[in-house]
């Protein structure tokens, strides 16, 4: 009974000894495991990042001086201009009719000019000779005064007649290209000078080799950044390209949009790839 006693003795310290070695396995397998590397000194890159949309620098509408209807459209969109191309023309009719009338009226203006001095010259002769009175020829003297501002007029008038008849051509002012046009041929348009309204605008131009993406940055974000940084670009168009962008501006007037506070940032892209359209989804970075 004895020898029993001690051989369950036996088993249950070795079983105890099992367990325990197995409770030392596992809780160093659980033992996270330490990884180490050499401490390296460098620079910690922090990115900020946000979405926007690319448009061009400069932007121009042209408009025309002159109203009436279109004749001739000598452009379309997409098309590539120089500065001074002929764009479109404009019924010269009433600017034609405007230019004779004008034109008549110098003429008069100056024969009334070459009258009135001839008088005043011989009223000058009869004064000396006692035959007409003083106020005579100051009367004469008003009449030639008179004369010599009519034909200022008259010059004036027909200095701008002349430029108004170089209106009725529509040139381009920059070299672009055109990315919109909102007028046809047959249409009846307003002059941009003489109208209320600004006048119709006939095409929208621009210069699509400069680019820009127009994005606005979290408050937050706003301590890291100045302009001249270098920022990436990605579009939707080409989501495998990065273009390479610069901060050109931080504009001073924060705008706020569900209760979030931002400021708009400007940054210049290189466009002479001719890749990036206006309008186009882009994220910066």
């Amino acid at each position: 009974m004895r020898g029993r006693n001690v051989t369950f003795a036996v088993l249950v310290l070795v079983s105890a000894r099992m367990a325990a070695c197995s409770s030392t396995e596992v809780a160093e397998e659980a033992r996270p495991t330490r990884l180490t590397a050499d401490v390296i000194l460098g620079d910690l890159l922090i990115r900020a990042e946000a979405t926007g949309n690319v448009e061009p620098v400069r932007e121009v509408e042209v408009k025309s001086k002159a109203s009436g209807e279109i004749l001739r459209l000598h452009i379309d969109v997409g098309d590539e201009v120089s500065r001074g191309a002929l764009l479109a023309e404009i019924d010269p009719r009433d600017v034609r009719n405007n230019y004779n009338q004008v034109q008549a009226d110098l003429e008069v203006a100056r024969a009334r000019l070459e009258i009135s001095e001839a008088q005043l010259e011989r009223s000058s002769q009869l004064l000396a000779a006692e035959v007409i009175t003083q106020q005579e020829h100051e009367n004469a003297r008003i009449e030639y005064a008179n004369s010599r501002a009519s034909l200022v007029r008259a010059e004036t008038n027909y200095e701008l007649a002349e430029l108004q008849m170089q209106d009725v051509s529509i040139t381009a002012p920059m070299d672009g290209t055109v990315i919109q046009k909102n007028v046809e041929e047959g249409a009846v348009i307003q002059s941009a000078s003489q109208n209320v309204s600004g006048g119709t605008t006939l095409f929208l131009m621009a210069n699509l080799g400069d680019m820009q993406v127009r994005t606005l940055v979290d408050e937050t974000d706003m301590g890291m950044l100045e302009p001249g940084m270098v920022a990436a670009v990605v579009v939707e168009a080409f989501p495998q390209r990065m273009f390479e962008g610069v901060i050109e501006k931080i504009e001073p007037q924060a705008v706020v949009e569900q209760n979030v506070t931002m400021f708009p940032v400007i940054v210049s892209i290189d466009n002479r790839s001719a890749l990036l359209k206006p309008g186009m989804n882009a994220e910066v970075e």
